[in-house]
């Protein structure tokens, strides 16, 4: 099944070496995962304190994951907290390319998936649930007691 949001392949760089990938903070098979079943081949950006996975859609739009408070927890940590039912959880997001920059533009959510409270096991379904709500730019959103809320419409955040 090919959705409109569905990336070219891009191999990873050292595909097939995963070990040689340290800069994926642990999230190797997850990542696999992700590029097997959607070929979105993801990579680690930041700085100045927050790291994100990215990858340019098909669409020219841009998948953003972090922790739903921002960052990536390496996934070692993450497993750590998730043990002790300490929740980190995700936000996906999908952001139009600024034309002034040709970079994603964040103040613009095409459509997101942010979930309080998933598990680290659970981030390949919640990216299929965000390319599956771009094309009605649904905005979702399960806070820390499980209620899952559901908007419609491009959000602009200043």
């Amino acid at each position: 099944m090919l959705s409109p949001a569905r990336p070219a392949h891009r191999p990873f760089r050292n595909e097939g070496n995963a070990a040689a990938l340290p800069h994926r903070r642990g999230f190797n098979a997850i990542l696999d995962e992700i590029h097997h079943r959607f070929g979105i081949a993801l990579e680690l950006v930041g700085g100045g304190g927050h790291m994100h996975f990215q990858s340019r859609l098909e669409t020219g739009d841009w998948l953003w994951i972090s922790d739903y408070a921002a960052n990536i927890t390496p996934l070692a940590q993450r497993l750590a907290l998730e043990a002790h039912d300490v929740h980190v959880g995700w936000h996906i997001a999908i952001y139009p390319t600024d034309i002034r920059t040709a970079a994603a533009d964040p103040f613009v959510w095409l459509a997101s998936v942010t979930h309080e409270t998933a598990t680290a096991g659970q981030l390949p379904d919640l990216v299929a649930t965000a390319l599956r709500s771009l094309a009605r730019h649904e905005q979702h959103h399960t806070d820390a007691q499980g209620r899952h809320q559901v908007s419609v419409g491009v959000d602009h955040w200043n």
